[in-house]
């Protein structure tokens, strides 16, 4: 269930942005996460439009998004290279739900955040 008002209106898929876009959420009208989930539905359904799929390798470039310079008021999906946990993308999480294979980005607690995620193939025990 989203708030009211909000459609997602893709079927088949799911996407999240720090508010999950839920009912009563604390973050439930910020305007970075707005425009970032605007963004998901914007690139996904034109890879669908443009004839493609939406496999893990596009999903990455989908969730990797940071055209205007990882700012999130753009739009940017991902946050790159601000030096704190409060502006950097922390973690981002792709699963292929046929297959439950699953990648995740991971930000470092210390040290210079990566300009664009680093997606690792994550191992678990639903496969």
């Amino acid at each position: 269930m989203l708030r009211e008002g909000l459609t997602w209106g893709i079927l088949d898929t799911l996407a999240t942005v720090n508010d999950f876009r839920l009912p009563d959420n604390f973050f439930s009208d910020d305007l970075f996460n707005n425009a970032r989930w605007e963004t998901y539905r914007t690139n996904y359904t034109a890879t669908l439009a443009n004839g493609g799929t939406v496999d893990v390798a596009r999903m990455k470039m989908i969730a990797g998004y940071a055209a205007h310079g990882g700012d999130p008021q753009q739009g940017d999906l991902f946050q790159a290279g601000a030096d704190d946990y409060n502006g950097s993308t922390n973690q981002s999480i792709i699963m292929r739900m046929d297959t439950l294979e699953m990648w995740g980005h991971f930000s470092p607690s210390t040290g210079i955040f990566p300009t664009s995620p680093t997606y690792q193939r994550v191992r678990h025990a639903l496969e």
